[in-house]
Parts: structure tokens; sequence; C-alpha cells
């Protein structure tokens, strides 16, 4: 694994201002639910401080990466470019020598999630959401559940995303969907009955 300074140079050389301060509020967040939740720390750590580097990234710089990686978009992330910053991010990472497929899923996963989310990628989904300087209604709330069960923060981060989008008119991706469904089926109603 990259050791950190290296990871924060290159992260540098993509973001700045308050992305870079998000992205440093994440990584400790990361770290705390990573302590929290007995997952790994380091790459939690390099997970979260690297999830946004595609974000910031201009459409002549994200068009080349599509084409470079032969990426065939749906209609929805052609009409929402800003729903490809995790792929586009995993793609750059892995081409600096990020070489963790469970980092790469996390970066890729953080901001739609996906069915059977590994542990990792729930706490860097998670930690892009609560870090403390989030400050949107229903962000403690999602903090208090957070720190009591990583599934039902989780689902109830998702359930509150998915509402959001549908108030706002704007299309759902489908693996936030199969992530929400996946979430409540095989997590949530069995914490239920």
């Amino acid at each position: 694994m990259m050791d950190r300074d290296k990871q924060l140079k290159l992260l540098k050389k993509y973001i700045s201002g308050s992305r870079l301060k998000h992205s440093l509020s994440v990584e400790k967040t990361a770290i705390k639910l990573a302590k929290k939740y007995n997952a790994d720390v380091d790459k939690a750590a390099a997970a979260g401080l690297l999830h946004d580097i595609a974000k910031d990234l201009s459409k002549s710089d994200r068009n080349a990466l599509i084409k470079k990686y032969h990426l065939e978009l749906t209609p929805l992330e052609e009409s929402a470019p800003e729903l490809l910053h995790g792929k586009l991010g995993a793609l750059i990472l892995a081409e600096n020598g990020i070489t963790s497929k469970k980092v790469l899923s996390a970066v890729e996963n953080h901001t739609m999630g996906t069915d059977n989310m590994s542990k990792l990628d729930k706490i860097v989904y998670l930690a892009d959401l609560i870090e403390p300087k989030r400050n949107f209604s229903g962000v403690k709330k999602l903090r208090f559940y957070a720190a009591r069960d990583l599934d039902v923060a989780l689902f109830e981060s998702m359930k509150a995303s998915l509402l959001r989008v549908i108030k706002s008119d704007k299309a759902i991706h489908p693996k936030t969907i199969d992530a929400y469904n996946h979430l409540l089926i095989n997590h949530i109603n069995v914490k239920l009955f």
C-alpha cells in the first residue's frame, strides 16, 4: 500500500481547498468507523482520504478517462456525469499504484453504493456522509446510527439519499436501488424479525 504522504501528494494533484479539507475529514471518520467495526484501519484511511480524487475533474479530463478505459455509460451517467467520480477515481488510483481491491471498491462505490457492499465499502460510504463538516438535516441521526450499527446507519443514509433524489425529481441510479434492497432484505429485515 502506498504510504500516506504519497497518497496525499497524489490527491493534491487533483483536488484542493474545501474538497481537500472534506477528504481529510472523511479519512478521520473512516478511521474511527474502522476501529469501531473491526475493519482494516489503513485501508479505511486510504479509501477515505482518496475517495473524491476524481470529483473535480474537468469535462475534458473526465471524457479522456472515459475514452481511455472504453467505459460504456448508461443514459443516466451521461446526463449526470458527477455520478462517475467514484468509478473514475478508482481507475486513477489503480493507474497510480493503489492495488488493494478493497480500497478501489470502496472508492468506486462511495457515492451510489452497490449490492452486497463490503464492510470497507459501507464505512467509506458512511464516512463521506457523516464527517463532521457535513451539516444537513438528519446528519445527527445518521451519526447516532453509525455509532451503534453499521448496517442500520447505511440503510438509513441510503433511505435519506433516495428521498432527497426523489424530492428533487432526479433519476435514481440502479446500483443505489440494488444496494438499498440488498440491505433491506439481508440485514434490516433480519434484525427486525
